[in-house]
């Protein structure tokens, strides 16, 4: 049953050096219940899809188990159930076109259509042995630890590593191991696939045919439950638990992409399955069992959460009863953890408990959706929880499984704060519009960043104040290009393998390039004056586009290859609580003339703004390709009004009318 109640309470390859954003303060009524799922068993993690659905495993108390899809503005019932003959404790992980992966205690991986909750593969990948989450590769791979018992008697086991291919669900390789895989894998920026096992080693494999990349595996005191984290700088972290005469206790181990320790710290309690989650400024997160003595049939130190500085040093502990959930971290620095007390609990950076709220016995990491939803599963059901001042995770490794695909991956990494008027530095909300691979082997993936609505009264999911393009190529490089449209100045920031760049856009400073290549950072910035450089005299006469308000747009694409008229493909549009409207999309080449051209291959943005004032502003930022010609037309008489051409060294030209 779906409802809604406020509870009063007191509650999207950072950077080691980033300051944390300003925390808002916290009001009694912020907190809101937005609904109850009500799944009565035990849950998995929660993955959430690019669409918002949220996708949860369940194991009942029948041996049954069930992968569900629950729609987030209407979750009184489920958009479909994929039925599974046994538990499932895995996590969903959702691959790059939305597949969802997930693991059974029948032994198999299913690879489920996110349209139809149907199989995607004939068969399901057949493992021999219980699966832990799995982790997505950037070529679609798929990665998975197994625990196989040997010896049912004397509950003897071992484990594996699989990859799997995600087209048919065929094993690509296998890695054994000595004990059980309960770890779930992680994959560092270079794609290298770390492992915990129980057998007290944690395992560093090539991604191409598991073969170990260090020359002996880092060897840990105790055994490896809790799935590894990795750092902007790619330290692997990881947690274990040792059991000396039934006494638990555990440690947090810091270690290099070579293999080597960086440091290790004692705790009193064990790490059982709760995942490390980083925070921006590098400080680690991590929960803790509780240690009982049997002999005395005591407790000696209850389940805590744990924050540990980037060099290995306790900054604060704080009660939470036994948790084996991971620890989530919002972009206002809120740390969340569940805990079997039957809590959830919101800390601040510094120990602060902002809230705690009863949802039942929580074992599952919790989730956090871009618009700031906590999504957090319990005996009792799947909830959603809304605050007010979180607008979704930050971008280190803020979760169980990293993001809320749950890939498990380390990747490039990208963030931006919007300096305002009204409110000074704000974290700006990131949006992704889409992705696509190249037929050269290239991958894009383009989107913007906006103010949120709830730090200034202008800012919209429709209203972008920074584009992006990212792209990968086929040779090696990654470029991100940020594009300035409003606002006074933008910081924008970007980590890829352990390196990091940033830079401050402005009204004139339009245009900044962060890219990584050979194993180097480099960022270009770029003054804009918004006039057609010299030289330039556009030539085209394209058939053009209507938006609104009786406003045509147009653009030819000049290309090595000859010109295209560009394709317009309307991105959104809004109205601020002050009047003014905003429209805002893209042009992109023809794909039927250029194989590296795709409506996911962004060439031109463009956002069109209509004060009330009456002045109309037409903004062309130019992403690729030697030239393109931009055009205008207000009102549309036929034929256009204004004309101009951006290159690549004068990436942006204003229209302006009067109305």
């Amino acid at each position: 049953m779906k409802f809604r109640w406020q509870f009063v309470v007191c509650m999207g390859a950072l950077l080691m050096a980033w300051a944390l954003a300003p925390v808002s303060s916290y009001a009694e009524d912020e907190v809101t219940v937005e609904w109850v799922f009500p799944i009565s068993c035990d849950m998995s993690s929660p993955a959430v899809g690019a669409d918002g659905t949220i996708y949860v495993g369940a194991a009942t108390e029948s041996d049954e188990g069930s992968l569900y899809a629950i729609d987030p503005d209407d979750a009184e019932k489920e958009k479909w159930v994929f039925p599974i003959d046994d538990w499932v404790y895995s996590s969903p992980a959702i691959g790059l076109d939305g597949t969802i992966y997930v693991g059974s205690y029948d032994m198999n991986l299913y690879a489920v259509n996110p349209d139809d909750g149907e199989s995607e593969w004939v068969e399901p990948f057949s493992s021999g042995g219980t699966i832990s989450s799995p982790a997505i590769g950037p070529d679609g791979t798929i990665y998975v630890g197994v625990t196989i018992l040997v010896d049912e008697d004397f509950y003897m086991e071992t484990g594996k590593a699989c990859a799997v291919s995600p087209d048919d669900g065929s094993e690509k390789w296998t890695f054994e191991t000595e004990g059980a895989i309960h770890s779930s894998p992680a994959i560092g920026s270079d794609g290298t696939v770390y492992v915990g096992s129980e057998d007290g080693n944690l395992y560093a494999l090539d991604p191409a045919d598991g073969s170990l990349k260090w020359e002996m595996p880092f060897q840990v005191e105790g055994s490896i439950y809790s799935s590894p984290a990795i750092g902007a700088d790619s330290t692997i972290y990881v947690g274990t638990l040792t059991t000396t005469e039934d006494i638990e206790k555990g440690k947090l181990y810091a270690v290099s992409p070579e293999g080597d320790e960086n440091w290790v710290l004692d705790l009193p309690n064990g790490i059982m399955h709760s995942t490390p989650a980083i925070g921006l400024d590098g400080t680690i997160y991590v929960g803790t069992v509780t240690s009982y003595d049997p002999t005395f049939d005591e407790v000696l130190s209850d389940g805590k959460l744990y924050a540990v500085s980037p060099d290995g040093e306790e900054k604060w502990h704080f009660l939470t009863g036994w948790s084996e959930s991971s620890p989530i971290i919002g972009t206002g620095g809120t740390i969340y953890m569940g805990s079997e007390d039957g809590d959830i609990y919101a800390l601040s950076p510094n120990k602060e408990e902002r809230w705690k709220f009863p949802v039942g016995e929580a074992d599952a990491s919790p989730a956090i959706g871009p618009n700031g939803t906590i999504y957090v599963g319990s005996e009792e059901g799947l909830y959603a929880i809304s605050h007010v001042s979180e607008q979704g995770v930050n971008l280190s490794w803020p979760m169980f499984r990293r993001d809320l695909s749950h890939t498990g991956r380390a990747d490039l990494q990208i963030r931006a704060f919007i300096h305002t008027e009204e409110r000074g530095r704000i974290e700006a909300v990131w949006k992704e519009g889409g992705r696509d691979d190249t037929e050269g082997g290239h991958r894009v993936i383009w989107g913007h960043f906006y103010a949120s609505p709830t730090d200034v009264t202008w800012g919209s999911e429709q209203n972008p104040d920074l584009f992006v393009k990212i792209w990968f190529d086929a040779s090696g490089r990654v470029d991100v290009n940020f594009f300035h449209v409003s606002v006074p100045e933008i910081e924008v920031f970007s980590a890829y393998e352990g390196m990091t760049e940033h830079g401050m856009t402005t009204m004139t400073n339009r245009y900044i390039r962060q890219y990584y290549e050979n194993g180097q950072s480099h960022m270009e910035e770029q003054e804009e004056d918004g006039l057609t450089p010299l030289g330039y005299s556009p030539a085209g006469d394209p058939s053009g586009y209507a938006t609104v308000k009786d406003l045509k747009i147009g653009a030819v694409i000049n290309t090595v290859d000859g010109p295209s008229e560009g394709f317009w493909r309307k991105g959104g549009e809004d109205k601020t609580d002050a009047g003014h409207e905003v429209v805002w999309g893209y042009f992109y080449a023809d794909p039927e003339k250029f194989r590296w051209a795709s409506e996911q291959n962004p060439d031109l943005f463009v956002k069109i703004w209509f004060d009330t004032d009456g002045r109309v502003d037409v903004n062309f930022f130019h992403v690729s390709v030697p030239d393109i010609e931009v055009f205008s037309d207000l009102p549309t008489e036929g034929g256009y009004d204004q004309k101009g051409t951006t290159i690549t060294d004068d990436r942006y030209v204003r229209h302006v009318y009067q109305r």
